[in-house]
């Protein structure tokens, strides 16, 4: 494989670890309860409020995190939503806020934490809760951050399936899966997910618009590894059409190699 091929593959792998994930799952469908409450700077310290108070704080605390890109928010929240779960064990509330926690790990990166919390909600959530549902995506991506390769799979096919014609939830499921399908080699899962990323209709659940030409590029190369060069020569061009995009340029580079290698075998 050569330098070019090699370095595009390692910027590719690199490109995913920038920007922040967007929530793709069911809406909760919780809000805080409409109790008054004093200014934010006037409240007094988390470990002093009630029931009612601290959960208000702990949605508070999650909705800015959600919001904002801000490492400090983040360990806010996590903190009022886990003393929430310390402090108040018979409140059911914490169903719901186990769910928030599990999104405001993710957001810090703390993968032992998320999927500690998620399987701490399935040990102990009726399957009747508000966000079952929602955990049951939670699930899936704490297994992938996991690297939990077996469980991932067997449930990304499940869900999969439930959500066939739920474009929304369908895609989340497929950006959640992905690196997992991808370290495991895959070919087959890889080759959906990229083929559902580059419909026209599904466009818009891209995280990135370079993400088009990335997924683009990578179902390329399964086209031509597998010797499909006549499906792998459009897309190639495709990715090389976008050589003055600077942060596609080292894409487009290594396609119009392979789209040079593919006439060359034409002649």
């Amino acid at each position: 494989m050569s330098k070019k091929i090699i370095i595009a593959l390692l910027l590719c792998a690199g490109l995913y670890a920038l920007g922040d994930k967007p929530q793709d799952t069911p809406d909760a469908g919780s809000s805080a309860p409409a109790v008054s409450r004093p200014p934010r700077s006037a409240q007094p310290p988390i470990e002093e409020l009630n029931a009612d108070q601290l959960y208000i704080r702990a949605y508070e605390e999650h909705n800015s995190a959600q919001r904002m890109n801000y490492r400090g928010q983040n360990l806010k929240a996590i903190a009022a939503l886990e003393l929430f779960q310390n402090k108040y064990v018979d409140d059911d509330r914490k169903f719901e806020l186990m769910y928030f926690l599990s999104l405001d790990y993710a957001k810090n990166i703390q993968p032992a934490e998320r999927a500690a919390v998620v399987e701490k909600y399935f040990t102990e959530a009726p399957s009747d809760n508000s966000v079952y549902e929602n955990m049951r995506l939670e699930r899936l991506g704490a297994y992938a951050g996991m690297r939990n390769t077996v469980s991932a799979s067997a449930l990304y096919t499940e869900l999969s399936e439930q959500y066939a014609t739920h474009n929304l939830i369908l895609a989340g499921i497929h950006r959640d899966a992905l690196p997992v399908l991808e370290s495991s080699g895959d070919i087959d899962g890889c080759r959906k997910i990229y083929s559902f990323f580059r419909e026209s209709k599904n466009r818009k659940y891209l995280n990135l618009e370079r993400d088009y030409y990335i997924y683009t590029y990578k179902l390329a190369l399964l086209e031509h590894n597998a010797g499909n060069l006549l499906a792998a020569a459009p897309l190639f061009k495709e990715v090389a059409d976008q050589k003055n995009t600077p942060v596609l340029a080292m894409f487009a580079e290594s396609a119009e190699y392979y789209l040079q290698n593919i006439e060359d075998n034409r002649q």
